[in-house]
């Protein structure tokens, strides 16, 4: 094996500086910290797949369905993007043209697994079942099935499947099963990449990653006694993890990485107060059904609202109820979970008024006045135009954040502090709904065993081109 590229979704260097993870700060010390930037508006595990950015993919986090309404999706799976841009290839792809074999565990929005030279175990997630058990579609070659069946293999496990569906009530309890899931997926990786003989590995910690980091970044001290003994049994656990890895292939270049970081939320950003000040929105009321929910969502319990997420009708109400006349605004922007919104112009795309004849002006005269209002100075806020020809889904204008500023529509100033409570853990945080913690601009870029020069490395994107080139170059 050539490169062995390890995903940790959410994961950032600071995961490293608490003196948990003693093999992975000594490998790091030796490599290279490469400092990369993303606009978390990007799915980052899909630019790291195919090199490319959201802006021509269409692999946002989430999006508008383009069908002359304001309803929105959540969902993206790589074969939209194989479907609408002919460029677009995965790294799989690329790698076994070059003529090495590959080995992918656990890529989330790549299903059924795709047929490649090696083996591939897709995971759950944007529109994929999120199961515990693996099923016979993430597959590749079909037969894995009955060895990942036979070492109990953990597909995706999250907090609603862990506190509803496992009963789990506390942190440590969590972080242990979390534990457990890594540790079946390392020991499947490793054997089926002995196996096949690979020379590229791709092996993705998902959902483990993101959860534990959540609850650390919604906790009041992560080295309180409630907290630290669960942390620091799940980073050692998963630092020997790594060191197995390294040890089973130590011919293998491994790289750290992350589709984006993870970060405390530190300010609220609401674009439509400011596009409303502007006079380019007018509001309407909510409907009685919305406005209880959102006055009384922090009191509903949490298998509740898990319960309301899964009725179609109800859950659309809520999370797609459009704010604003759609008659009378000529810009707006919706807001979905912890990452980076732009705002769309109201035109035929959602049924609006603005003709595709005004849009350019349009488009030039909000930034314009976005980027000169008095509530913007010094906050590091910058509103920008997408490229030209970009994908017609992409906002047509996107927002630059500073770390810990997370754009949601609930809050009633364009920019204000988040107020933490001081008595609430990281997991009551995710259980009643707070959202404490959010993906940062930093993912993950270190190279082990290499001081090679990566200073014109910027992106996610760079990191596909850099992996694919030393299987050029070989």
């Amino acid at each position: 094996m050539k490169v062995l590229l390890i995903g940790m979704d959410g994961g950032h260097i600071e995961m490293f500086n608490r003196g948990l993870t003693p093999f992975i700060t000594s490998m790091i010390e030796k490599g290279e910290v490469v400092s990369i930037e993303n606009d978390l508006m990007s799915r980052g595990w899909l630019e790291i797949a195919t090199g490319l950015h959201a802006s021509e993919t269409g692999a946002l986090y989430d999006k508008p369905k383009g069908n002359g309404t304001t309803d929105w999706n959540l969902k993206f799976a790589f074969k939209d993007i194989k479907d609408n841009v002919v460029r677009a290839e995965g790294i799989w792809d690329k790698i076994n043209r070059l003529g090495y074999s590959v080995g992918v565990m656990n890529l989330p929005t790549v299903f059924p697994a795709p047929k490649v030279n090696g083996f591939f175990v897709s995971g759950g997630g944007g529109g994929a079942p999120v199961t515990t058990k693996i099923k016979q579609d993430l597959c590749y070659p079909p037969d894995i099935y009955n060895d990942l069946v036979k070492d109990d293999y953990i597909v995706d496990m999250r907090i609603p499947q862990l506190v509803m569906d496992e009963g789990l009530t506390e942190e440590r309890q969590i972080f242990r099963q979390l534990d457990e899931m890594n540790r079946r997926r390392t020991e499947a990786f490793k054997s089926l990449a002995k196996r096949f003989k690979i020379d590229f590995g791709f092996l993705i910690y998902k959902t483990s990653s993101v959860t534990v980091e959540t609850i650390v970044n919604g906790s009041k001290d992560y080295s309180s006694k409630d907290l630290y003994p669960g942390l620091k049994d799940y980073y050692n656990n998963f630092d020997n993890y790594i060191k197995s890895l390294k040890e089973t292939f130590p011919e293998a270049k491994i790289i750290l990485t992350s589709d984006h970081g993870t970060v405390p939320v530190s300010h609220l950003v609401n674009p439509n107060i400011i596009l409303k000040d502007l006079g380019f929105q007018k509001m309407r009321p909510k409907s009685v059904k919305v406005y209880l929910f959102e006055s009384l969502k922090r009191f509903i319990p949490f298998s509740l609202k898990q319960k309301i997420k899964g009725a179609t009708s109800l859950a659309s109400d809520i999370n797609n109820a459009v704010k604003f006349n759609s008659n009378k605004t000529l810009a707006f922007c919706k807001t979905k979970n912890d990452w980076n919104h732009g705002v769309y112009i109201n035109d035929k795309r959602f049924g609006g008024p603005v003709l595709e004849s005004d849009k350019e002006l349009l488009i030039e005269k909000i930034i314009g006045e976005i980027n000169n209002h008095d509530s913007i100075t010094d906050s590091g806020i910058l509103a920008y135009r997408r490229a030209q020809g970009a994908n017609p889904l992409f906002p047509d204008i996107a927002f630059r954040l500073p770390n810990g500023y997370l754009t949601n529509d609930s809050c009633k100033h364009f920019i204000q502090e988040l107020k933490k409570s001081h008595s609430i853990s990281g997991l009551e945080a995710i259980l009643k709904g707070e959202v404490y913690s959010m993906k940062s601009h930093s993912p993950l870029f270190v190279v082990f065993d290499d001081n090679s020069d990566f200073s014109k490395y910027k992106s996610l994107m760079d990191l596909h081109n850099y992996i694919v080139n030393e299987y050029q170059n070989k």
